[in-house]
């Protein structure tokens, strides 16, 4: 191949832009056909970005010749940029040559510099192209640390999936979950509770694994035999001791112990968590998550039988503070559950993100975003309601890639159809509903 075709087909990959990994393989086996380019899906040419950082390195560290002792370090620094590196939006390309750096480094002896890359290509970090003295970098390695496995999952991709709380708040989250073992999710309607619980569940377990989260829901009607465990018909016109999903849980924790379960129990205080846990309500301290604490159940297969909440078994439970015919939690259960508040969030992040999935204006948005903070301010100091009758924002976000394009319409039907109704709720007593027609007109007031 000649060097010009080489210099046409190497500018060529440099505007392809990383989306995924599927995708770039997709795109220089495209190359490969197209322009016969020497160079295998599974390789890329080492990225000018990172050759403009080892460029940075040697120009602060390497003022003199380099000595012996210092080679390794250099090496490690080397190694440190294209682990560290970060290429997003950056074009591929430009191939890594002596050549080049003996342009760019011409203070500093050809031997110091061939040491270094010889180093690198013994450690398996680079590898040398027969016939034209360029190096390459192995694709697997170079993008290990920047391009996501399909199945991960982390607190990168909640947010990324529209929350609008920062990295660090739910980081903070995670790390209580993990020392608790037990957290709850508790907030105003709407404020997006059950959609945060099963992604924290998945950041949680560290990966998309549906079947290392399971989600119930608690009613008045659930009991223990429901949910750990009790006597069922079986079918045959007898009855069987059926697990219920706690203990099926437990049962896969236990023989998976190398991997993080999450159970989500949804509106945990619409039931009666006391009566529905029984005995289990003990063993979910995250100090008795041992064999040695094991305790019998109500119902036992076997005079033998004791049962322990393994480590690797974590609960989150989401709770609605405005609904008033559920009673408080009795104070056993608190002291083993850890608690965190979710409020409304309109933020920037929740208009940018409308804005870009929806289509509806930020100027329209700030406008329904101070509307509602303001109702929000009038419910919180209401003596009948408080803070935990907050509007949230869920009711107005509309679903993802729903494009709004008469703005005034969709705000006015989410009034009527969505807030309004609930408000009527909140004011119940007020026969005449004047309190939720004045909230509802000022909402929809001069859009």
């Amino acid at each position: 191949m000649s060097n010009g075709s080489e210099e046409n087909n190497t500018k060529e990959l440099s505007e392809i832009p990383i989306k995924s990994r599927e995708e770039i393989e997709s795109k220089i086996e495209d190359l490969c056909k197209d322009k016969d380019l020497e160079i295998t899906p599974s390789k890329l040419y080492v990225s000018k970005v990172i050759a403009d950082k080892i460029e940075v390195v040697i120009n602060n560290k390497l003022k003199s010749s380099i000595e012996d002792k210092d080679i390794k370090s250099l090496v490690n620094e080397i190694k440190s940029i294209y682990e560290n590196s970060r290429i997003k939006d950056e074009h591929l390309g430009y191939r890594f040559s002596l050549q080049e750096f003996r342009k760019s480094f011409k203070e500093y002896p050809e031997g110091t510099i061939r040491r270094v890359l010889q180093e690198l290509r013994d450690e398996g970090c680079l590898e040398f192209i027969d016939g034209c003295g360029g190096y390459l970098y192995p694709y697997e390695r170079m993008y290990k640390s920047t391009l996501q496995d399909k199945d991960e999952y982390l607190v990168k991709n909640i947010v990324d999936e529209g929350s609008f709380l920062s990295e660090d708040s739910l980081d903070n989250m995670l790390d209580r979950l993990k020392s608790k073992k037990n957290i709850i999710l508790q907030g105003p309607p709407g404020t997006g509770k059950t959609w945060l619980a099963k992604r924290l569940g998945l950041a949680l377990v560290g990966k998309r694994d549906e079947s290392k989260v399971r989600a119930v829901q608690f009613h008045p009607n659930l009991s223990y035999e429901d949910f750990i465990r009790g006597w069922r018909p079986t079918g045959n016109k007898e009855l069987g001791l059926v697990d219920g999903p706690f203990m099926e849980m437990i049962r896969n924790a236990k023989n998976d112990p190398k991997a993080k379960h999450v159970i989500i129990i949804e509106e945990i205080n619409r039931g009666n968590p006391a009566k529905i846990f029984g005995e289990m309500l003990t063993l979910l301290e995250s100090d008795k998550r041992i064999p040695s604490e094991a305790l019998e159940l109500s119902y036992k297969r076997d005079s033998n039988e004791r049962v322990f909440i393994p480590e690797n078994l974590y609960v989150i439970g989401t709770m609605n503070l405005a609904d008033h015919s559920i009673a408080s939690l009795d104070f056993a259960l608190r002291r083993r559950f850890a608690f965190i508040n979710l409020e409304p969030t309109l933020n920037d992040k929740w208009k940018k993100w409308v804005h870009s999935r929806n289509g509806i204006s930020e100027v329209f948005l700030e406008n329904i975003k101070k509307r509602v903070e303001k109702l929000n301010e009038d419910i919180s100091v209401d003596l009948s309601l408080g803070p935990q009758f907050k509007i949230g924002h869920s009711y107005i976000t509309p679903t993802v890639n729903t494009q709004i394009s008469n703005y005034d319409k969709w705000f006015e039907e989410v009034v009527n159809t969505e807030i309004g109704p609930l408000l009527d709720e909140y004011w119940f007593d007020d026969h005449n509903n004047s309190r939720s027609r004045t909230a509802k007109n000022q909402l929809l007031k001069d859009l």
